[in-house]
């Protein structure tokens, strides 16, 4: 079986480390590891595979450390790709919305690029596509 863990953990030296051990001390093996000290200092997703009665394990491991906690709060990952006027003010409608919604930007990308219009580079854009479905499960 497959299970991710969102763990919160400090940020110092060996952190992941403690998560590690727990988790290989009960049988698991760790298959994808994702952490952005950028996004969030104290988040780590971590996918787990192993036998139920070991995830089990590995849960209550992993909560006694600390690292696991209640999460009261849905997450949802967005991609909005905008074509903006390159002219001053352009963006604030936008966040204006997005703030509306209470909605966190993590990854915002924008340049000039002669034209009249903003844009982020294609290869990026469709980089952030490809990862943003992945990290989420979207397969297509």
């Amino acid at each position: 079986m497959k299970k991710t863990y969102i763990t919160t953990m400090p940020d110092m030296a060996g952190a992941f480390y403690k998560a590690s051990f727990a988790i290989a001390s009960e049988g698991g093996n760790i298959i994808r590891v994702n952490y952005n000290k950028a996004v969030d200092l104290h988040t780590l997703f971590i996918d787990v595979e192993a036998g139920e009665e070991q995830m089990r394990r590995i849960t209550v491991r992993l909560e006694k450390i600390g690292y696991l906690t209640e999460r009261k709060t849905i997450k949802q990952v967005m991609l909005i790709e905008l074509k903006l006027p390159d002219i001053p003010g352009s963006v604030t409608p936008v966040l204006e919305k997005i703030n509306r919604y209470n909605v966190n930007i993590s990854y915002l990308n924008s340049q000039a690029n002669g034209t009249a219009y903003q844009s982020q580079p294609e290869q990026e854009i469709e980089f952030i596509k490809t990862q943003t479905m992945k990290e989420n499960g979207i397969t297509m």
